[in-house]
């Protein structure tokens, strides 16, 4: 077991110790495999995603630098090109300060400190101005944006933090349904609990990929990745920002159908519901 604990302090999770019997000190054996394995896929996950983080932060790069020597060099002369271009630039560095933020709140909540400060609101309050900022984005796209909102009690929550769930569900959502399609967002009571959900009529996710939509770089459609313009880590941020509310978070999809996330917070003694 010392020998076992020996390599494990030097990253070596592997080696196992051999187990016989069935009293205390097997036990303990048992629990020192079992937690060299634990340790192991935590290894291989944080290597997959550096990984991953490092691709994303290439490609963004890549064009960026590949489009500036082109500009600087005097490649092009067309102003229309040449627009077009920066246009490029622009979107790209829009892309890395995006992924940039999104991995320092993934940091934050690793590190248990995804700050929340909570205060008395109205939560019909926070999502009309959210629509309204995302209105256009979806007008863009000939997507209907509607709502369907109850009044409900005031609850105890993070504006700015719901402000990021909501954005990045309803961005998500214009980005994965189709032109000429339609998006609503409803607030109601469920169990206690304010619910807000984000339906839309676009393409859907599998079944046997919806457990994993919420871990960290993860794409259904991989091979829309540039082009849907996302990082992979959006529905990941809403997971840690509602379970920070001590709340949950929920994903329904029928492919070709539409999907529902529904998020679920509870009301608390602030606003606790009369039966």
């Amino acid at each position: 077991m010392a020998a076992v604990a020996r390599e494990m302090s030097q990253g070596k999770y592997r080696t196992k110790v051999p187990v016989r019997g069935d009293d205390e000190v097997a036990k303990l054996g048992e629990a020192i495999n079992e937690l060299a394995a634990n340790l192991y896929r935590l290894e291989t996950s944080r290597k997959e995603f550096l990984a991953e983080v490092s691709h994303e932060l290439r490609t963004p790069m890549s064009y960026i630098r590949g489009y500036s020597q082109v500009l600087e060099e005097g490649l092009v002369q067309s102003p229309d090109e040449i627009k077009d271009y920066l246009r490029i630039i622009h979107d790209e560095t829009k892309r890395l300060e995006g992924l940039v933020d999104d991995l320092f709140v993934l940091a934050q909540a690793d590190a248990g400190m995804l700050k929340v400060v909570k205060q008395p609101i109205q939560l019909e309050n926070v999502i009309l101005p959210v629509l309204e900022r995302m209105r256009k984005k979806a007008e863009d796209k000939q997507i209907v944006l509607s709502t369907a909102i109850s009044p409900l009690p005031t609850i105890e929550a993070d504006v700015g933090r719901l402000e990021q769930v909501l954005v990045n569900l309803i961005d998500n959502a214009i980005r994965y349904t189709p032109p000429k399609g339609s998006i609503e967002v409803g607030l109601k009571e469920a169990h206690n609990t304010a619910e807000i959900t984000v339906s839309d009529t676009g393409i859907g996710i599998p079944k046997n990929e919806l457990p994993h939509i919420w871990d960290r770089l993860y794409r259904v459609e991989k091979s829309r990745s540039r082009t849907s313009g996302g990082t992979g880590l959006g529905l990941s941020i809403v997971k840690q920002i509602v379970e920070a509310h001590d709340g949950t978070v929920h994903a329904d999809s029928v492919e070709n159908v539409g999907t529902t996330i529904s998020v679920r917070i509870p009301f608390g003694p602030l606003g606790k519901l009369k039966n």
